[in-house]
């Protein structure tokens, strides 16, 4: 089984392991068309309510469609696009839940002029709250759409169906900063499902959930994923592979 060895750089946000995370992906983009992206939330901490507004540039980005995402359950919600530009969310419920998932799942057309650009995705005004009424500190990550700067590795040969991959890190991670939109697997540009199992502060392991297409494959790990302390990968990774 081969690890992929990945270098995480210092930082000095103290104490992000214990707040939750609030982040919008991060998707490399070489070419014009729609891309699928998404505002997630990781919370060991029980939220009762909770607000955001995602804000990006409407002249490089369109807005396609916009949902509710899985990490709500029965709260009450609000979901406005309306305005170019902008995104505002709000929930409550009467009590609190630990929230796990994407909040909301949208689309975005880019057009051929906006491709080389870096084009930001900035969450504002992010409140969260527990039962009590007691505001709840997040960390926030904001994401981007922007060309892939990152190494990209190929994987020597062909493997299994069900290849599971180990990844080891130089610095301990953030958990909560370890999911589906920051560690992927796409063949060609379609999205498989995968399952990221947490191994210990520095390892983890990515395998399908159903077995590969004998085709090629990209596993990418975006600068998304953080150390304990806040720091990013030193790059992006793409890792190659060929199933058999």
């Amino acid at each position: 089984m081969l690890s992929l060895f990945i270098l995480l750089l210092p930082a000095t946000l103290a104490h992000a392991i214990s707040k939750p995370v609030v982040g919008v992906s991060t998707v490399y983009v070489e070419k014009t068309g729609t891309v699928n992206l998404s505002v997630f939330i990781d919370s060991d901490e029980r939220i009762a309510s909770g607000s955001f507004e995602m804000v990006y540039d409407p002249t490089l980005l369109t807005m396609r469609t916009v949902k509710e995402g899985t990490a709500w359950s029965n709260q009450l919600k609000s979901l406005n696009s309306a305005e170019p530009g902008k995104v505002a969310v709000a929930w409550a419920q009467t009590t609190g839940v630990s929230m796990k998932g994407t909040v909301i799942d949208f689309s975005v057309s880019v057009p051929s002029a906006s491709i080389g650009s870096t084009i930001n995705l900035t969450l504002k005004n992010v409140k969260l709250f527990d039962a009590q009424g007691r505001e709840i500190a997040a960390q926030v990550l904001d994401g981007q759409v922007k060309p892939f700067t990152g190494e990209v590795k190929e994987h020597p040969g062909t493997v299994d169906v069900n290849k599971e991959w180990t990844i080891r890190l130089s610095t301990p991670y953030n958990p909560a900063t370890l999911n589906n939109q920051t560690v992927t697997v796409k063949r060609g540009t379609v999205a498989v499902e995968v399952i990221i199992t947490q191994i210990d502060a520095t390892t983890f392991k990515v395998s399908p959930k159903n077995p590969y297409t004998k085709v090629k494959h990209t596993l990418e790990i975006t600068d998304q994923l953080r150390s304990i302390s806040g720091g990013k990968l030193n790059k992006p990774v793409r890792h190659e592979f060929t199933v058999k």
